[in-house]
């Protein structure tokens, strides 16, 4: 590695892709490693095992936000804890440390707590925030893959859980309440910036919908699409307007320096001085962007040129280790991929950037009454983490595959990318193809792909069933 590749701050996945060690599994391989579920299966192996240790798990941290509450009174101001009263347990349910990422000095609890008391004149509180895009089809992030697999039905479940935990607290106050979570999908407010299909985007999303019913969670997680509930309150044209006029300004900044120097010297002087304006962690937020959407870019035209898909997965890995090099001695792919990567991540801070012109705040304008959620911790936000693990390698749902690991006794639900699942010789689970059952449902396009709806790590297969494996699933982060 050169010495300027090795002062930049790398994507965890550049050391995933660049692993010699880690191999895609080809196509005929896949098959015979396989395991196939019918759709009852599924529901009874997987789906019910999940549910149960759910509801225990409910039962137990809404004891647990009870205790929490009286131990911080103080906080909320009241000087006898035996006199904390619903709205601070439903406060320590919303920032259990079970589901929080980030500082607890990001939000002020009594604030929360007066918020909810003012809402509970309605009967329901909602909880807002933007998640669930569309499943990144990219050879390192999945397999194949449209639709979202067990990681997504985590996250659903997930969110339904801190629900019914502050109802469950309310209630052992003698408070009846409902918490919602309104989660506002933002796929196609990505879609030309990242080349994604607008059908996917659609599948998606419906398959979505179609698991909030079968998790029986629909009164708990409510879905909005981002540009249907913009529609709504700005004219399309002002929003179009605005992102064109950031978009250029951003995109001749970047034209400019990659005519005159390589791609690391374009990465350096664009953290150094970001075109937005925007810096996170010591680096530019563009730049950080392109590292990112350089794994999350579809390059349809790219995957065309091969007749298969076992040649294809093998020439994107190359394009993108060859990324960092010396230009003129890549492919000449390589150009056309950092290219779009750049303007991608202009598109995208872009559109960012216009909303944020022309509504300041868009999902607080969407729900103004809502407590606001985030999966990066920000001011004023609860951060979330979506998965029940703390692990640095993991990834966001969306962005990758679904993997069970072993966590001491127990075990549990991670994303990671493919390339990792498969690296490490995870056992793939797919849809069973001879399943009629399935092919009227919303889960017909991943049956069809045989898109993977979750990896084991090869011991837990070894080891245990599918339905023990499942037993054993913890609901616990820590």
């Amino acid at each position: 590695m050169s010495r300027s590749v090795a002062s930049l701050k790398m994507h965890p996945l550049h050391s995933i892709a660049a692993n010699a060690n880690y191999s895609f599994y080809t196509h005929k391989y896949f098959e015979t490693k396989a395991i196939r579920l019918t759709l009852d299966e599924l529901k009874n192996n997987v789906l019910l095992p999940l549910q149960k240790n759910s509801a225990t798990f409910i039962q137990e941290r809404s004891l647990s936000a009870l205790k929490q509450a009286r131990s911080n009174h103080a906080l909320y101001e009241i000087r006898d804890a035996n006199k904390i009263g619903a709205f601070e347990s439903c406060v320590e349910a919303l920032t259990d440390t079970q589901f929080r990422k980030g500082s607890s000095q990001l939000f002020d609890k009594k604030q929360i707590r007066n918020h909810i008391a003012v809402q509970a004149e309605k009967g329901v509180i909602d909880i807002a925030l933007q998640m669930l895009p569309n499943k990144v089809n990219t050879p390192i992030k999945s397999r194949s893959g449209i639709l979202p697999c067990l990681a997504e039905i985590g996250l659903l479940l997930r969110l339904s859980e801190i629900c019914q935990i502050a109802q469950t607290a309310a209630e052992q106050n003698k408070k009846s309440l409902q918490f919602r979570f309104r989660a506002i999908m933002d796929g196609f407010r990505f879609q030309h910036a990242l080349n994604i299909q607008g059908c996917d985007i659609i599948h998606y999303q419906n398959a979505l919908h179609w698991w909030l019913d079968v998790l029986d969670v629909s009164d708990h997680v409510l879905l909005h699409d981002y540009e249907a509930e913009m529609a709504h309150r700005i004219p399309v044209e002002a929003r179009i307007r605005e992102k064109a006029s950031y978009y250029h300004q951003a995109q001749n900044i970047i034209d400019s320096l990659l005519e005159s120097s390589d791609l690391l010297s374009t990465l350096n002087a664009l953290s150094a001085n970001d075109p937005f304006g925007e810096y996170e962690q010591d680096e530019g937020k563009l730049q950080k962007l392109f590292k990112s959407i350089l794994y999350t870019y579809h390059h349809q035209d790219f995957e065309k040129e091969f007749s298969d898909t076992d040649r294809y997965q093998d020439a994107y890995r190359n394009i993108l280790n060859g990324v960092y090099s010396d230009q003129k001695a890549t492919n000449e792919w390589t150009e056309v991929f950092v290219k779009r990567t750049f303007h991608a991540a202009s598109n995208y801070m872009a559109s960012v950037h216009a909303d944020r012109k022309v509504l300041l705040d868009p999902v607080s304008a969407m729900f103004p009454d809502a407590i606001r959620m985030n999966l990066l911790p920000k001011k004023d936000q609860i951060g979330l983490n979506p998965l029940c693990t703390t692990r640095p390698d993991s990834m966001k749902p969306w962005h990758g595959v679904c993997l069970i690991r072993r966590s001491g006794d127990a075990t549990k639900i991670d994303a990671v990318s493919r390339l990792y699942a498969e690296g490490i010789q995870a056992v793939p689970v797919i849809l069973d193809p001879n399943d009629l059952s399935i092919r009227d449902t919303p889960l017909a396009p991943m049956q069809q792909a045989h898109q993977t709806f979750f990896y084991i790590e090869p011991d837990l297969a070894r080891s245990m069933s599918i339905k023990d494996i499942f037993t054993a699933c913890t609901r616990y982060t820590k």
